[in-house]
């Protein structure tokens, strides 16, 4: 059976918002962190805004968790 990849595509909705109480410009943070639990769960396409500082927050993650099992 074919499995479509998962998307993940929170990036600055209301949802963020409501959960930091912060404004969208102040997001960054939130939208971040998302994308990253996102990857972490399987998504395998991710919707953000920020392509430059979501792509380096990954592949910091990735870095550790590649270091993490050496």
């Amino acid at each position: 059976v074919d499995v479509l990849p998962m998307l993940g595509g929170l990036s600055r909705m209301c949802m963020l918002g409501a959960i930091t109480g912060r404004a969208v410009v102040q997001r960054m943070g939130s939208w971040v962190a998302s994308a990253l639990l996102a990857a972490q769960k399987g998504a395998k396409i991710l919707r953000v805004h920020d392509v430059a500082v979501t792509k380096d927050a990954l592949a910091v993650w990735a870095a550790l968790e590649q270091r993490g099992r050496e």
